[in-house]
């Protein structure tokens, strides 16, 4: 299985850097009630290599952009009425617009559509021929395939007042996605997948609000189509591959509130939905005696939510909150293959899976002297699986508790326990030394978990703040198997400050750092035991404010790492090495000078840097049957350099 194309910090990410506004005032109630609208127009241009950079806007060449932001707004203050208009554009490749017109307290319209482009950063070379369609041909020339895919969506919706107590609102969005996608065919040859998709979504619901009960009807329905059936390689010995079939759902639901006194609220939420998948296969079945030309799939979905919240006396609030969800797979069982032979034991048939999922929690807080509050929690889950998986039912019991105190004038923070247990049915028999069998999934062990978390909040001065965050979880699969999960840990430290130097100025900080992992043994002839472990270090600074009366700067730093490790050993059989660290590491910087012309008139300067290190072997030396070369950039550097002019009013 390959890992992921990950990066800590997308390059979304570092396109909003680049592009941050210098020096945000504060809201005033005026700016409020008649906000000022602008319209901001530009270019920008990336230098060097932008594969990340332009997976989401499409800047990945050394082109000339635009660039444009709006946001227009008018209100007519006799009426009521306001007029709205956004919309965004990065690049030629996306962007993004809406339209609203509403009359406060009584109806609303609006109409908003986008296009967003995905190219895939990764390196391929190749001689497939046939792009983003449904017949893919190997040829004779091998060179470097541009992938990518379009998002367009239109979206329409609004709502009107029927009375004073009742309102109605819905929408209605169709989206389409196409392009082409890295895939793989049967015998691990390469192939593209052609991406033709259609998804409708409508919605509706009435409302209604009154003094004590609130209440809400609504239904929503979604339908996908795919225009593509197969895709297949034609020169290659390889049988075509389906690909995702039309499905639709259809879902009514009714959520609310009602407040039996002042002190005393309930809450409620029920749905029913069923998902269906019927389109006929493109090619018939193949095993004797099995006549159906389509899966006939059918999922029916219920949910209910119950919530109640009180304050019984005056330092005394709690929480009771209910759920259940079934999930019923009524999709026909249908022998598709023959089985095989033995030792291999499945039947061939498809495997409807089912499930239903009861939770309650309580909590409840209470004030004790010396401005201490005490919190406290229990809860209860149970699922019940339909057969297989290996376990039909589990059960996870847990207990909470939390003190929170403002321990001085400037000083405040928290500290809390909390303790889980998991245990369950239908465990797979496996012994020391291991006999063949399967062992449970992760989530469906059983597990003993202990979490602590300390916050503090600390403010000396009007000009400056710090939280900190800790956390720690250890986890203990405590049923003693020689394979299957054995133990695992989570950390988390963060620290967030921020300083206003002086009336003009301020400087923001923060530093996270992180690590999960978990020791995991199994193997058959050859056992062995992988202590997986996930690290993620991120620093960042940020300085805000005005150089001269007219000049406001913004700028950003951003530092992170991730690291995942293996640390794989034998503990029965031949030897065993580990695999490598994976490492991910990535400096960002921005940098945005904004220039008042006249006071609704400007000039902003944009400048972005990036840098991104990947030592990732997984995608190192990967090549398909077919002869096809896929890899990641093992590093990048990346310059942004962007102008605008912006006008207010």
């Amino acid at each position: 299985m390959k890992a992921p194309y990950r990066c800590s910090l997308p390059a979304a990410a570092f396109a909003a850097l680049a592009a941050t506004s210098a020096g945000a005032e504060e809201p005033t109630l005026e700016s409020l009630i008649h906000p000022q609208s602008q319209i901001e127009v530009g270019a920008g241009m990336v230098f060097d290599d932008g594969h990340r950079f332009g997976m989401y806007n499409g800047m990945s060449d050394s082109t000339v952009n635009p660039l444009f932001d709006a946001s227009v707004l008018y209100r007519d203050d006799a009426t009521g009425t306001w007029l709205r208009f956004f919309g965004n554009s990065t690049g030629t490749e996306g962007g993004q617009a809406r339209f609203e017109h509403e009359k406060q307290g009584q109806w609303n319209y609006y109409l908003e559509g986008g296009r967003t482009t995905f190219e895939n950063s990764r390196v391929i070379f190749s001689t497939l021929n046939g792009l983003g369609s449904t017949s893919n041909t190997v040829g004779a020339t091998r060179r470097e395939l541009d992938l990518e895919m379009h998002r367009e969506k239109v979206k329409a919706g609004g709502g009107f007042r029927l009375r004073e107590e009742f309102k109605v609102d819905f929408s209605a969005r169709v989206e389409r996605k196409t392009g082409g996608r890295q895939w793989g065919a049967q015998g691990f040859n390469f192939a593209v997948e052609p991406i033709e998709f259609t998804t409708q979504e409508y919605q509706g619901s009435v409302s209604y609000t009154g003094k004590q009960l609130q209440m809400q009807f609504g239904y929503l329905g979604s339908l996908f189509t795919n225009d593509a059936e197969a895709v297949s390689v034609q020169n290659l010995p390889a049988p075509p591959l389906s690909l995702p079939l039309d499905n639709m759902m259809h879902q009514i639901y009714v959520n609310g509130g009602y407040s039996f006194t002042p002190t005393t609220r309930g809450t409620f939420n029920a749905s029913y939905s069923r998902a269906t998948q019927g389109e006929t296969f493109f090619t018939p079945p193949t095993f004797p005696g099995n006549t159906r030309r389509d899966l006939g799939g059918e999922v029916d979905n219920i949910l209910l939510n119950l919530g109640l919240s009180s304050r019984p006396i005056k330092d005394l609030s709690t929480r009771l909150k209910f759920r259940y969800e079934e999930r019923d797979d009524n999709t026909p069982r249908v022998q598709y293959i023959a089985p095989p032979a033995p030792p291999v034991t499945y039947d061939g048939f498809n495997v409807p899976f089912s499930r239903d999922t009861t939770t309650i929690d309580a909590e409840a807080d209470y004030m004790l002297p010396m401005n201490f509050k005490l919190v406290g929690g229990v809860g209860y889950e149970h699922w019940n699986r339909s057969s297989p998986p290996i376990r039909k039912e589990t059960d996870e019991y847990s207990g909470r508790v939390e003190l929170r105190r403002p321990l001085l004038d400037t000083l405040s923070g928290s500290v809390g326990y909390a303790h889980s247990e998991r245990r369950g049915s239908g465990h797979q028999l496996v012994s020391n030394p291991p006999v063949a069998g399967l062992t449970d999934p992760i989530l469906w062990a059983d597990r003993s978990r202990d979490k602590g978390r300390v916050t503090l909040d600390w403010s000396p001065r009007s000009d400056f703040s710090l939280q900190f965050v800790g956390e720690a979880a250890l986890d203990d699969y405590t049923d003693d198997r020689f394979r299957g999960p054995q133990d695992g840990d989570y950390y988390l430290v963060s620290l967030d400050a921020n300083y206003k130097l002086n009336d003009e100025w301020d400087l923001g900080g923060w530093v996270a750092w992180n690590e999960t992992s978990i020791a995991y043994r199994t193997g058959t002839a050859t056992t062995f035991e992988a202590d997986l472990s996930h690290i993620g270090v991120a620093v960042g600074v940020s300085l805000r404010g005005k150089l001269t009366e007219k000049l406001k700067l913004s700028g950003d730093v951003q530092w992170s790492e991730d690291t995942s490790e293996h640390r794989i050993k034998t503990l029965i059989g031949a030897a065993t090495t580990s695999l490598p660290d994976i490492v991910y590491r990535q400096w960002m910087f921005g940098l945005t000078g904004d220039y008042a012309i006249q006071e609704n008139k400007g000039i902003k300067l944009k400048y972005g840097f990036s840098h991104v290190s990947a030592d990732d072997w997984t995608w190192k030396g990967m090549v398909y049957a077919d002869g096809t070369t896929v890899r990641i950039p093992d590093r990048e550097q990346t310059h942004f350099v962007g102008a605008s002019i912006y006008f207010r009013w």
